[in-house]
């Protein structure tokens, strides 16, 4: 079934095998599993960033200098500083 799934959706196991980075793995998968059109793509619309204007309660975001799933330059102040209390 593997396979049968592997060449419908035009998956290259050999390819995600060797993966060593995060975006490269989106590329070869999660973008080719869940119809994105590039690793931007997917970023862009699973990201909560457009969220943050919704938000109505005083809300806590801890992030770790060194995460490799959300860097901490992948927070862009600039666009929340309007919500911000300090």
């Amino acid at each position: 079934m593997l396979k049968q799934i592997t060449i419908n959706l035009d998956l290259e196991l050999e390819k995600i095998k060797k993966v060593r980075k995060y975006r490269d793995f989106d590329k070869e998968y999660t973008v080719k599993m869940f119809g994105f059109e590039s690793p931007d793509d997917y970023y862009f619309k699973s990201s909560s960033f457009r969220d943050i204007k919704n938000i109505r309660v005083p809300t806590l975001f801890l992030n770790s200098q060194n995460d490799c799933f959300s860097p901490i330059d992948s927070i862009s102040l600039n666009n929340c500083k309007k919500y911000l209390v300090y």
